[in-house]
């Protein structure tokens, strides 16, 4: 009932200032013919800015009715912009009925230390703790079932179904980037399937840079040092990196590092294609992806 009359009390002032302004134009103005004040009338209704420039530059009187022109015109610009970001919030707020955590939004983990996005540093793509220039990258920052955040260093968290992640034990998680906070303080994620990305274990994710394997288990993730500006592959349980210029899967979709550089490209057609000495299959790391069955895909 309050949101209802809040909106027709906006309507009311926008609709009497319209009105003003349309008589003020009628009155004011100094018109050759009663055609032309009946138009630019009928005009400022609908256009008000048309029909005050027309006015102000060709039949305008004296100063003080230009004046008085120009602040019915500001009033009705004020109240007409305030009626429609509020309408516009309201139709957000009634169909979602949530709040989103948004760019602006700060974050806490267990340990009491505070999370918040800084365009300023590197963008929104990371969360900078406790006000310093150490951060998180936004797409492995996650928040328990009680909306702590959490960081998924080795990247165990994965897709369950698109209203929740979950750990290699089942515990719940919802990633930052995609959660919303309900009125009631309950956390909701919901993220379409359709944009998942998978790894070669048929596993989901919600970023693009998904875990590599190699034979033994490891695992390994992208990313791009600015600093360098290449790309590298890190291994994650390690910390060592492996450039991406010589990083491959072989034909089972297993990371493997050409360290020394020995692998040939198979033909100009084929450039994420390449074999080694023995004559055995790779492909370029950051040319393939996986299939919902982690079935590997070479993109050509």
């Amino acid at each position: 009932m309050e949101k209802l009359i809040i909106n027709v009390f906006i309507a009311y002032v926008i609709l009497n200032l319209r009105a003003l302004y349309s008589t003020l134009i009628y009155f004011k103005s100094r018109f050759p013919y009663n055609s032309t004040q009946n138009f630019l009338t009928a005009l400022s209704f609908a256009l008000p800015t048309v029909a005050g420039a027309i006015c102000i530059s060709r039949y305008k009187r004296r100063a003080k009715d230009v004046l008085l022109i120009v602040v019915t015109f500001i009033m009705l610009v004020v109240s007409t912009v305030f009626g429609v970001k509020y309408y516009a919030y309201e139709i957000y707020d009634e169909a979602s009925d949530h709040f989103c955590l948004d760019k602006y939004a700060t974050f806490t983990d267990r340990d009491n230390n505070k999370y918040k996005y800084d365009f300023d540093k590197k963008g929104f793509d990371y969360l900078f703790i406790n006000g310093t220039d150490e951060c998180l990258y936004t797409d492995y920052c996650y928040l328990d079932k009680d909306g702590y955040l959490i960081y998924d260093s080795d990247l165990s968290i994965t897709v369950k179904d698109e209203y929740t992640c979950v750990d290699t034990d089942g515990k719940v998680y919802y990633p930052v980037k995609y959660t919303n906070l309900k009125k009631d303080g309950t956390i909701k994620f919901y993220f379409n399937p359709s944009n998942l990305n998978y790894d070669r274990l048929g596993k989901a994710y919600t970023y693009d840079y998904v875990p590599y394997y190699d034979k033994d288990g490891n695992k390994y993730v992208y990313s791009f040092n600015s600093d360098t500006q290449k790309g590298i592959y890190t291994k994650i349980s390690t910390g060592d990196t492996f450039e991406n210029e010589y990083s491959f899967v072989d034909k089972d979709g297993y990371f493997v590092y050409d360290k020394n550089h020995e692998f040939k490209r198979v033909s100009e057609e084929q450039n994420k294609t390449y074999t080694d000495k023995n004559g055995n299959v790779y492909y370029w790391a950051s040319g393939v992806d996986w299939e919902k069955d982690g079935k590997l895909i070479v993109i050509q």
